[in-house]
């Protein structure tokens, strides 16, 4: 009697976790990654809240719902390689960046040899900056190497799809290409390959040193200013 009982108890356990409702329990407490990484920190549904590295400092969050990345008083000196590319904030889905207080974006360098340096990369995806506060201010700087060096980069790799497009709506934004010592090297402020749109707050986009070509702003298809918007772009000098 008892091993028959026993024998059925084994069965149901085994039936149990067989259940798509135990499955679905276990994979429930695993975080959702997104497309985006912060300072090298990859973003998930676990730290979006708060999201904190070596690299980070301030507050800085996500909010999936919207696609909405918060700065507030944050300053990001960590940086993800990808596309041989050191980049301090990096995402392949369309973001917006909402700017409050004073920030700022500084990626430290990598030991790979002729890496390009990005203070935001966008790969395939689309950027809005605004400043719902109307107080921000963001200063990219991206760093100096024998590559390319871009403050803000928006790359279109697929042809056809309507991406790498930057929108800026407001705040006060300095953005700067670092020194790009390599022959032929290039360093652009901001380098679109979709559309620039501005349609409001003070920007000022400065090319570094170049082995090559330098320049403030640099957009493959269309450059829109509008509103109230101020923009100052600015080219360097050759190496």
């Amino acid at each position: 009697m008892k091993k028959r009982l026993l024998s059925v108890l084994l069965t149901v356990c085994m039936v149990l976790t067989l259940l798509p409702g135990a499955t679905l329990t276990a994979s429930a407490s695993e975080p959702t990654d997104y497309n985006l990484r912060v300072g090298g920190v990859q973003v998930t549904s676990a730290n979006c809240a708060n999201i904190t590295g070596s690299g980070i400092t301030g507050s800085v969050s996500y909010d999936p719902l919207t696609s909405t990345l918060t700065l507030d008083g944050a300053t990001i000196t960590g940086f993800y390689s990808i596309n041989e590319c050191d980049a301090g904030i990096f995402t392949s889905e369309d973001l917006t960046i909402d700017l409050v207080n004073a920030n700022s974006i500084t990626p430290g360098r990598s030991d790979y040899s002729n890496q390009n340096s990005v203070g935001i990369y966008v790969w395939n995806c689309n950027l809005t900056i605004s400043s719902a506060s109307g107080n921000g201010t963001l200063r990219v700087a991206s760093n100096d190497t024998t590559a390319d060096s871009s403050g803000i980069y928006s790359e279109r790799s697929i042809s056809g799809v309507p991406t790498g497009n930057i929108t800026i709506s407001g705040g006060e934004i300095t953005v700067s290409g670092g020194t790009s010592s390599g022959a032929g090297s290039k360093s652009y402020g901001i380098q679109a390959w979709g559309n620039l749109t501005i349609s409001g707050g003070e920007i000022t986009a400065t090319g570094g040193t170049a082995g090559g070509i330098s320049r403030g702003i640099y957009v493959f298809k269309i450059l829109s200013v509008t509103g109230n918007a101020t923009v100052l772009a600015i080219g360097g000098r050759p190496g």
